[in-house]
């Protein structure tokens, strides 16, 4: 199943940022993606999930838009953020039932560990975002990590 993941290849666009200031109503990583990219992540979780060696893949990202920063941004006005080019995420065999998240908010490559449940929850997210929906999260905040909040993409004007 190992050779699946690596044929696997990204299609569309994946953005992913956190804000710098602090006192954000949604604090954490946060992802948009435009239909395609969504699905594409999709696969990939979908492989990566099925297989029964750990994997990792990295992903090339796109800054975001300031239209899509501003979609989380509930207190408008101006908006801080990072935004890592790369996100590598990284899967292993599920270990036991409660699975892996550890997103820590880190600079340069954004690092990704999950497993179990969550890859299913991040799946369902990221369907929403393909049908242009959002407003969902991810993971949990506890030992060092960071939730991952889940937007839909802007239309542009």
């Amino acid at each position: 199943m190992q050779s699946d993941v690596r044929s696997w290849e990204q299609q569309g666009l994946v953005s992913l940022w956190r804000y710098t200031k602090s006192g954000q109503d949604s604090p954490g990583w946060h992802l948009t993606a435009d239909p395609l990219g969504a699905l594409s992540l999709i696969s990939l979780l979908r492989l990566v999930d099925q297989s029964d060696v750990g994997s990792s893949v990295t992903l090339a990202l796109t800054a975001p838009l300031s239209s899509a920063l501003r979609v989380p941004n509930k207190k408008g006005g101006s908006v801080d953020a990072v935004a890592p080019t790369q996100w590598r995420i990284e899967h292993g065999p599920e270990g036991h039932g409660s699975g892996t998240w550890h997103f820590p908010a880190g600079v340069g490559t954004a690092n990704l560990s999950i497993s179990g449940p969550y890859v299913a929850q991040m799946i369902s997210g990221l369907e929403s975002i393909a049908r242009g929906h959002g407003d969902a999260s991810v993971g949990s905040s506890l030992a060092g990590s960071s939730v991952l909040w889940l937007w839909w993409l802007p239309r542009p004007t």
